[in-house]
């Protein structure tokens, strides 16, 4: 789940069900 390089990275340590949304 890739979403922005800044953003997505932080945010796949930090959320891990919001990254299912994002896909």
């Amino acid at each position: 789940a890739r979403v922005d390089d800044a953003y997505g990275d932080k945010n796949l340590m930090c959320s891990c069900p919001s990254i299912e949304n994002y896909m």
